[in-house]
Order: structure tokens, then sequence, then C-alpha cells
């Protein structure tokens, strides 16, 4: 991502989705959302967060 430096813990998360694998030869994308140093403020939260984007290849 162009600002993990930003976020403040390296951590690893690994989890299984109920998805058949794409067949060979097939593109895909994953996209997750990170947030932290999130505060409460009124009736919102307002938090710090890095949309991180993975492309790749079945082979």
């Amino acid at each position: 991502c162009s600002s993990c430096e930003n976020i403040p813990v390296q951590y690893t998360f690994q989890k299984e989705f109920d998805l058949p694998t794409p067949t060979k030869g097939t593109w895909f994308d994953i996209w997750i959302s990170i947030y932290w140093s999130c505060i409460n403020v009124s009736a919102r939260r307002s938090c710090q967060s890095q949309d991180v984007h993975y492309y790749g290849y079945v082979k």
C-alpha cells in the first residue's frame, strides 16, 4: 500500500472463504480496508484508514 508505514502495528490475518478457487488463468482482486486510531466524536467515529488492493493471477 502507498502509506502502510502509517499503520502502527504490523499483523497477519488469515481467513478462509467459502468460495471455489478460480480456474487457472483467471485474474482476481482482493480489497481490504484497514482502520486504526479510532475515536468517538459526538455521535460519530473518526478513524485513520488505508484501502489495500491486491491483484493476482491463478497459475
